[in-house]
């Protein structure tokens, strides 16, 4: 599944990392932003990536983490995106 979720990162622009150790099983999949605000952070992109709300991603004030995200796969996560759900934060009326 975490080739899964890459893929979908990559293809919209994100740069994914998977990570060798072996999470214990999670039922909800998590989203973690390591900065003070989102201001730049494309939190509309990401979430919708990885099936979570953008009021869902938890905010972690640690400047010194190597990445802007984590994202812990949980048993709720689907691959399969759709494309009418994509969100459209910058379309003009």
């Amino acid at each position: 599944m975490a080739g899964l979720a890459a893929d979908n990162l990559a293809w919209y622009g994100f740069i994914p990392i998977i990570s060798e150790e072996t999470p214990a099983a999670e039922a909800v999949t998590r989203l973690e932003y390591y900065h003070d605000n989102f201001k730049d952070s494309y939190d509309w992109l990401i979430s919708w990536i990885v099936g979570r709300r953008r009021s869902h991603i938890e905010q972690v004030n640690n400047a010194s983490y190597a990445y802007d995200y984590r994202v812990i796969l949980g048993q709720d996560y689907n691959p399969c995106l759709n494309q009418l759900l994509q969100p459209q934060e910058f379309l003009d009326n």
